[in-house]
């Protein structure tokens, strides 16, 4: 008797005649939209932050937009942190968990890096086209697979300054997606096949 595997990932490729291409391709452009997009406040935050010269006026732009809706993103913190308090409060005292309300604040030259939270945060209250445009927990996917690129460039950067020779250059900060597309995670919560 032979046993049937079960594989927990599945790679499936649709062809241009499919009914469902135009939807993945959609799917596929908005996801590059958004990879670049998050890349784009990293980067203009992180520069920013970290220079002397003057700022572009992008990197300005970007900086107004952190300001414009820091308090509506603590606002939101406030609001979920409350309704947990609530729903622990729900529970047999000895089932009650500790609950902590985490708020959020600006980026400083000392913590220039915008985290995974604070931007998904800022993403869903601006209510950004290219987050929206894409299922909650495929644009997640998106935003963590560039947030494992950036610590990959921050573990280049350590080793590169203890050991410079095995490089051939400087580590760099990861790039925009220059194809017209990137490769989507669907979830099990997200499709059903």
């Amino acid at each position: 008797m032979t046993k049937e595997r079960e594989y927990a990932t599945y790679q499936i490729w649709i062809k241009k005649g499919h009914k469902l291409y135009s939807y993945f391709l959609e799917m596929c452009q908005n996801a590059k939209n958004l990879y670049n997009t998050t890349n784009f406040y990293i980067r203009q935050v992180y520069t920013a932050l970290r220079t002397d010269q003057p700022l572009q006026p992008l990197q300005q732009e970007v900086l107004h937009t952190l300001q414009t809706h820091i308090e509506t993103m603590n606002e939101n913190q406030l609001n979920a942190y409350q309704k947990r308090v609530q729903k622990q409060k729900e529970k047999p005292v000895k089932e009650q968990k500790e609950m902590k309300c985490n708020l959020f604040t600006l980026p400083t030259k000392e913590k220039s890096f915008l985290s995974y939270h604070f931007l998904d945060c800022l993403f869903k209250t601006m209510k950004q086209q290219d987050y929206m445009n894409l299922p909650a927990q495929t644009n997640q996917a998106v935003m963590k697979k560039l947030y494992q690129n950036w610590k990959s460039f921050f573990a280049s950067m350590k080793a590169y300054q203890k050991h410079p020779s095995t490089f051939t250059g400087r580590p760099r900060i990861p790039k925009y997606i220059k194809s017209s597309m990137k490769e989507i995670v669907f979830t099990n919560q997200v499709c059903k096949l």
